[in-house]
């Protein structure tokens, strides 16, 4: 009667307290196949504007609304995200389009966000100001070294960090309203978007205003809005103008994605388009993750050794690594430090008109891939592995007729309820494996309450 009561007990703080059930234990243990597997929920979609009247980057930067042309910009994102019971909360990726910062838009990532959204998470796709300067209207494949570096580039990119970091503030802000997790956030990107992406995690506004016209883009543009919550970040053929802005106090988990052929951002360090007279060289995803690795923090570069600048776009074999790496990297905390080297069924075009120009790889172990699943998706979870050594296994997940359990030794009691409170069976095995039919259980999600000597812990499943 006593343990009834406790894991009533249990359950009312369960079901009450979203500390226990949304917190980063939950994200990791509860379902495995929770950020990797379709999940059951709808998908919501809102178009919202983060920012209004934002001025333009162009040659009267900040002058008026209305001189000599409308030159202020409403900025948008979308944002995507499970249909969830009210105070329920998932971590939150924010996408940043590419295009060298003179073109593109969120719709580059819609689909993508969709997806991951699909998946469990809360993503958004964003819009930000582009360079609309004389020089960045006449850019061209003719003309791809005549941008001035610092105030074109320079200026756009600053731009670019500053308003990602305030349309992630705006979703922190209003994270009830979109089911977000505010301090368990990954934002990515493609090309000019991990540019800005690495920005965001990484860049100051200190080290912002040692580069040089740093502090001149803060009085026009203001300063970059300061966000917590930062805990991953990703870049699809990305660089950075210093890696040193990588701190040994900021191990954020870190993926890079990069062909060996890339000739718009190089893969370890050169100037973009190889503009060696004009622009700044900058440090590509093989600088990047040396550089991690000499600090020790976590890290995974995808090498391309036939790839080009083009990886978001066509089946490059990054997506599944991807998703497992934000996972189990960045959500659950598992270090990682890891190269691996993919070849493509074809060199790209970059690969062939530039032979001269491919990149050795960068001077990292290499390792196999994660492969094809984190783990059997369809095991709810194992019992804490350090105290039991996955003694139990409870699966399917969803379930349409017959729940099992199996595992090396059986649990003391196993209580089943319904959300609101009901218990649905109680059970006290003596064996480890067994099937419960659960076909005239109503639709919904069930809890599952497992005992074991002086340890209680929950699952959930739900019923399709």
């Amino acid at each position: 009667m006593m343990l009834v009561l406790r894991m009533l007990l249990f359950t009312a703080f369960y079901l009450l307290s979203p500390i226990i059930i949304f917190s980063q234990n939950v994200y990791c243990a509860d379902d495995p196949c929770l950020f990797w597997e379709e999940q059951p929920e709808n998908v919501d979609s809102n178009l919202l504007i983060y920012a209004t009247n934002q001025w333009s980057i162009d040659e009267w930067d900040n002058i008026s609304c209305s001189f000599p042309v409308q030159q202020c910009e409403n900025l948008r994102i979308e944002v995507y995200n499970p249909d969830l019971p009210l105070g329920e909360k998932r971590p939150l990726v924010v996408l940043i389009h590419g295009g060298a910062f003179i073109q593109g838009s969120r719709a580059e990532f819609r689909a993508y966000a969709q997806q991951l959204a699909r998946l469990g998470y809360v993503a958004a796709t964003i819009d930000y100001r582009l360079c609309k300067r004389v020089n960045c209207l006449l850019y061209n494949p003719l003309n791809l070294c005549g941008l001035n570096y610092w105030a074109d580039w320079g200026t756009s990119s600053y731009v670019a960090t500053l308003d990602a970091l305030t349309a992630i503030k705006y979703l922190q802000d209003n994270a009830e309203s979109y089911h977000i997790d505010p301090e368990t956030i990954i934002v990515g990107g493609g090309s000019a978007g991990a540019w800005t992406a690495l920005q965001v995690a990484y860049m100051s506004q200190e080290e912002s205003d040692s580069l040089p016209g740093g502090i001149g883009r803060k009085n026009v543009w203001g300063e970059l809005p300061l966000v917590s919550g930062i805990k991953g970040v990703f870049g699809l053929a990305g660089a950075m103008i210093d890696t040193s802005m990588i701190q040994e106090n900021e191990n954020i988990p870190t993926f890079l994605v990069h062909g060996k052929c890339d000739f718009v951002l190089c893969y370890d360090f050169d100037a973009p388009f190889h503009c060696n007279g004009q622009y700044l060289h900058m440090h590509g995803s093989a600088n990047i993750a040396e550089h991690l690795q000499t600090l020790n923090h976590d890290y995974y570069l995808y090498t391309i050794s036939n790839g080009g600048h083009n990886v978001v776009e066509g089946i490059n074999g990054w997506e599944d690594e991807l998703l497992r790496f934000m996972r189990e990297n960045v959500i659950c905390e598992e270090p990682i430090q890891k190269q691996v080297v993919a070849d493509l069924n074809q060199d790209s075009d970059e690969c062939l008109l530039l032979p001269h120009m491919i990149r050795p790889d960068a001077e990292l172990v290499i390792s196999d891939t994660f492969g094809v699943s984190p783990s059997p998706c369809e095991m709810i979870v194992s019992i804490e592995k350090d105290i039991y050594n996955e003694v139990i296994v409870v699966f399917p997940n969803p379930i349409k007729d017959i729940l099992n359990f199996k595992g090396k030794e059986p649990v003391d009691q196993i209580l089943i309820y319904a959300v609101n409170g009901t218990l649905m069976n109680s059970l006290n095995p003596t064996e480890a494996d067994l099937e419960i039919d659960v076909s005239k259980y109503p639709q919904g999600t069930y809890i599952i309450m497992l005992q074991k000597g002086n340890y209680v812990y929950h699952r959930k499943f739900v019923k399709m």
